[in-house]
């Protein structure tokens, strides 16, 4: 099994796209090609030659809790902590503010007259989400305002 950076790439990241099941399958196919991958170690063995659970173990554990088909007692569910829908994930927030710099500095530098008045409205179309949407992303992740605390 050949995979790509994109499949080792941050979990959080990608699953930003994703719905919950999907999410969910994802993250089986990582624990699967992690625990195929750490089968090479050798088992670890205690004073009384008992084998010591180890990563495949482990990990072995997660993928049976985390299969749907998988008859084990316990079940693993992904779940969002906070309640309600994000207007934009984050990957997709951080695509938003890299390509709101890039696209003011083209404007500027062709001559548009408002440069970042039009980034915001071209990147409001292509991600199909409010003005107030973006100038917040980039208020946030230029520093000037926290993000919500979430509630614990």
């Amino acid at each position: 099994m050949k995979l790509g950076p994109s499949f080792l790439a941050s979990f959080e990241a990608q699953s930003d796209r994703l719905t919950a099941s999907d999410a969910q399958r994802e993250l089986l196919k990582r624990v699967r090609f992690q625990r195929e991958r750490s089968c090479r170690i050798p088992q670890l063995v205690d004073e009384d030659n008992k084998p010591v659970p180890n990563f495949t173990t482990v990990l072995s554990e997660i993928e049976d809790m985390l299969s749907l088909t998988s008859g084990s007692f316990w079940k693993l569910e992904l779940k969002q902590r906070r309640q309600g829908k994000r207007t934009v994930p984050a990957a997709i927030s951080e695509d938003i503010y890299a390509g709101y710099h890039l696209r003011a500095r083209e404007l500027y530098e062709q001559g548009a007259p408002a440069p970042k008045k039009t980034a915001i409205g071209e990147l409001a179309r292509e991600y199909g989400v409010p003005d107030t949407t973006i100038r917040e992303i980039v208020r946030r992740a230029g520093g000037k305002k926290p993000k919500r605390k979430s509630k614990k």
